[in-house]
């Protein structure tokens, strides 16, 4: 019971982090980190980006959440100079560099 309420209050959590706060430190830390609840605050994070980038920044396929942390961090390790940035960098810039949308054309 106590694992629900702890997963309950994580997303209600998650839902109120604010993008602009979340530096990429912070969510590092948080998705290899063994507390389930930042770990779920940063999973919410990671998959919000993901969701407000989707046909506007990036055409990314969907991903399972999973998939979607190993990309964040594999793209802080390869960016170290970048973790200055806020954490959303790390979402929207990998997946707009390898699911650019289509050019629209004008008709």
């Amino acid at each position: 019971m106590k694992k629900i309420h702890t997963m309950l209050l994580s997303l209600l959590m998650a839902t109120s982090v604010d993008a602009a706060l979340l530096d990429a430190a912070t969510l590092r830390r948080a998705l290899l980190g063994k507390d389930p609840t930042e770990l779920s605050i940063a999973i919410g994070y990671v998959a919000g980006a993901y969701d407000a980038g989707l046909n506007i920044v990036h055409c990314a396929p969907p991903f399972d959440p999973r998939s979607l942390v190993q990309m964040v961090l594999r793209a802080m390790e390869e960016e170290p100079d970048q973790m200055n940035q806020p954490g959303d960098y790390f979402i929207i810039v990998p997946l707009q560099k390898a699911f650019p949308c289509p050019s629209k054309t004008s008709i």
